[in-house]
């Protein structure tokens, strides 16, 4: 009796999980921000377009502001952005749906993250440092440290 009802529970379980709409995640480093180049940018925008993500985390969002994202977003039919920071090196995303509890980190981080949450899903946006292994470990402690709060 304990294995059929372990069943039927997995089963309707699996059928909750089945019955979810799929949603589309891209990660995607930018690369110094197209390095400024427009065409490189434009070529993204078309690209984007074409994969119709309803997520995109973004890696080497430099020098960058709010704004900047958000007209990015809006040109692959995000209207919803979020970014870490604006000088230097930032992650940040775009999304179909809106964009709940942001929390942004910085200091200690070469590039930040962010954790976020959309349509009851969590996610964390990084780029570790490219110098050194124990750089790397560093941030990852505080990563885990920030989320346990």
């Amino acid at each position: 009796m304990k294995k059929i009802l372990i069943l039927l529970l997995f089963s309707f379980y699996s059928q909750n999980l089945l019955a979810q709409p799929a949603l589309k995640i891209i990660s995607y480093n930018v690369y110094n921000y197209f390095e400024s180049e427009q065409e490189r940018k434009q070529r993204f925008i078309s690209w984007a377009t074409i994969q119709q993500a309803d997520v995109i985390a973004y890696q080497e969002l430099v020098n960058i502001n709010a704004q900047e994202l958000t007209q990015l977003g809006q040109s692959i039919g995000h209207p919803y952005t979020a970014l870490a920071k604006e000088k230097g090196y930032a992650v940040g995303i775009s999304s179909k749906y809106p964009i709940q509890e942001v929390k942004t980190v910085t200091k200690g981080m070469h590039h930040g993250f962010m954790a976020v949450r959309i349509k009851d899903l969590n996610f964390i946006i990084v780029h570790l440092s490219p110098f050194s292994h124990e750089k790397r470990q560093e941030e990852i402690g505080l990563i885990t440290d920030s989320l346990a709060r």
